[in-house]
């Protein structure tokens, strides 16, 4: 038996592997498609800090596609545009990330097996199991772990159109066109975009985000998808189960931002915690909820914040956003994902000098 079979090449199971190997243990990964890293069902918009972090696995500067500089927020009738010091972020090419942390993973000595879905126990080759086989993971299901309540449904594709800001993403809130979630556009160049939505499930945006696609004069789609998203951790994400050590990162875990819906930071940070602590499910949890669970509470608290029913109260929020200063506030202090330091003693005064400064 291998010391431990890692389930899903995506960026958790990479990182996981790279970890366990660089901890002394033999790691198998199964990916059930023919290609790591294919078909992507992310737009690739990852935060400088964070891929800085995850650097010594990949090289983002190899893939980087576009420089994200500001963000500009819609809902109705108000917008607030965020220009962040430090909350930079970069449009990288997915696919070659899997790739290239799968590189590292196996230049470490661990073992991939690809075109091998795994569903039933039978099918594992160790005692210590890790899934990193996606929200609906398999994993999860085999060893009666409780689902993830709550989930979104995205569509996004490229597509040629007029991008008269570069280096701004665009973000649509509206709680009638786009319930549970909002609607986007990440500019690729000058001529093109990821253009895109997530909405609760039973929801219909086509309207909204056909009127977006026009707005843009978006045209000739490519590379499109669809993709289940959760929002909430789960309740427990590791335990014994008989002879089994089970583990689940990423999004098998719930480690997603539940603001953007981005998780491959969260999900490749919190599998390496689970690469260099197993077989120990405890140190796992307890060492990941420890880390980051405040960070990715923050980004739970916004989301439901975001998810008010009315239009008007969002534009409300907005304008309260703006009176607030809270804008200049992220702009000063915010960054994409450790959310838990806005939490922080130093960030209310920081916040209150800011208010006192002004008046």
């Amino acid at each position: 038996m291998l010391d431990v079979h890692i389930v899903g090449a995506g960026p958790a199971g990479c990182f996981c592997a790279v970890a366990a190997q660089k901890a002394g243990k033999n790691a198998l990964v199964s990916e059930e498609h023919a290609r790591i890293g294919e078909p992507v069902h992310c737009s690739g918009l990852v935060s400088k800090s964070a891929l800085e972090e995850m650097s010594d696995v990949v090289d983002y500067r190899k893939i980087s596609i576009n420089t994200i500089e500001t963000a500009t927020i819609f809902c109705a009738d108000e917008h607030v545009k965020l220009r962040p010091k430090k909350a930079k972020a970069i449009l990288i090419d997915r696919g070659e990330f899997d790739r290239m942390a799968a590189d590292c993973a196996q230049s470490e000595g661990a073992k991939f097996e690809l075109g091998k879905k795994i569903s039933r126990k039978e099918q594992l080759k160790s005692y210590c199991v890790v899934g990193a086989d996606g929200p609906s993971s398999a994993v999860a299901q085999m060893f009666g772990f409780p689902k993830i309540r709550r989930v979104v449904s995205a569509y996004q594709a490229d597509y040629e159109c007029s991008v008269q800001e570069k280096h701004d993403a665009k973000l649509f809130i509206s709680p009638r066109h786009f319930p549970g979630f909002f609607g986007w556009v990440i500019p690729i160049s000058a001529q093109s975009a990821k253009i895109g939505f997530a909405v609760k499930p039973g929801a219909s945006p086509k309207k909204a985000f056909a009127q977006i696609l026009e707005k843009f004069g978006a045209k000739r789609p490519e590379n499109g998808f669809g993709a289940a998203i959760p929002i909430e951790t789960r309740g427990k994400t590791a335990g014994e189960f008989g002879k089994y050590s089970v583990f689940l990162a990423g999004d098998a875990a719930g480690q997603v931002k539940a603001t953007t819906g981005g998780g491959i930071y969260f999900g490749a940070s919190c599998a390496r915690i689970a690469g260099r602590v197993f077989p120990d499910t405890a140190a796992y949890e307890r060492g990941w909820r420890k880390e980051y669970g405040t960070d990715l509470m923050m980004h739970s608290l916004l989301r439901r914040a975001m998810n008010i029913s009315s239009e008007a109260a969002v534009d409300a929020l907005l304008g309260v956003f703006k009176l607030g200063m809270l804008d200049r506030f992220i702009n000063e202090h915010a960054e994409m994902d450790r959310w838990g330091r806005l939490a922080s003693a130093k960030s209310v005064v920081d916040y209150a000098k800011l208010i006192a400064s002004a008046k």
